[in-house]
């Protein structure tokens, strides 16, 4: 998949990493389920309990890099399936892209810490409230379908380390992220600046485009074909 090979710089784990964090945070940002959690979580049991949430939410996504590691011959060699995978990463990254871009551009939304979090009912601990809320987040399934998918065959074109630097620049977008979330809740902070926050959502929609243009540029580009095993005629 000559696009998502493209879109790994020099082929690199640090490039991977990269990647993968702007890629995650873009996610990140937008307010969904696991932040009004998180929210919840933490004034219930402080800062560390943000920390919790994110090691839950990285728990199924370990499976899945699990899964693509076992399976990566096969991710290697279908050829044909990582170009649908590929444009469909293409597609859900310009789709986020624009509804990132409209969100920062409006300057309609905003991130009302206090209004998120006020939620009632018990608490299962952030620990699997992380956990939870992941795997029952319809985003969640989609983004790794579509823009996980695409990103972590590449990865998987690379070898074992670039599997490994995708997992952790992902789970440290998060982890920068809601730890941030969890400092201003703990410290009684209810918003975040508006300003801040638009030119962040501006930001990552600029990233989603620029990596899928280059996904989408890559997939006219020819792949080299495999070369057939030699055959060794037996001398008799």
């Amino acid at each position: 998949m000559r696009g998502a090979r493209a879109l790994i710089h020099h082929r690199t784990a640090w490039s991977v990493g990269i990647a993968a964090f702007v890629s995650g945070l873009s996610g990140a940002v937008t307010p969904g389920p696991l932040l009004v959690g998180c929210v919840g979580e933490v004034a219930r049991y402080g800062f560390v309990a943000a920390l919790l949430v994110v090691a839950g939410h990285a728990m199924p996504e370990a499976c899945i890099m699990w899964l693509v590691h076992r399976r990566q011959d096969v991710v290697r060699r279908a050829r044909r399936t990582r170009r649908v995978i590929t444009a469909l990463g293409v597609g859900a990254l310009c789709l986020l892209g624009i509804l990132l871009l409209r969100d920062g551009l409006a300057g309609g939304s905003s991130l009302d810490l206090a209004a998120r979090g006020a939620s009632g009912g018990r608490s299962v601990g952030p620990l699997i409230a992380g956990l939870l809320l992941t795997v029952t987040n319809a985003y969640w399934w989609i983004w790794w379908a579509t823009v996980g998918a695409a990103l972590t065959a590449a990865a998987a074109t690379h070898g074992r380390g670039s599997l490994v630097a995708f997992f952790v620049g992902h789970e440290s977008s998060d982890l920068v992220w809601y730890a941030l979330v969890g400092a201003l809740v703990a410290t009684g902070r209810e918003r975040v600046s508006p300003t801040v926050y638009h030119a962040m959502l501006v930001a990552c929609g600029a990233a989603m485009f620029v990596m899928a243009a280059v996904l989408l540029l890559g997939l006219f580009r020819r792949e080299p074909a495999e070369r057939p095993a030699p055959v060794h005629s037996s001398n008799w």
